[in-house]
């Protein structure tokens, strides 16, 4: 992460506690509940609006 545009690599950073969610689930075998869900798809969706404004797209 160290290499790649500010811009991008704090978006990705951003969605590192949903990716987190996501393993946990799948290798831990934590419950996933809808609220859970919905709170991981507002930051990966505000995530890609960050993005896409920062870019001007």
């Amino acid at each position: 992460m160290a290499i790649g545009p500010v811009a991008r690599v704090s978006q990705v950073r951003v969605t590192q506690p949903v990716m987190t969610i996501v393993w946990a689930t799948v290798i831990l075998a934590e419950p996933l509940t809808w609220p859970t869900l919905l709170g991981a798809l507002a930051v990966i969706v505000c995530a890609i609006l960050s993005v896409r404004t920062r870019l001007g797209l």
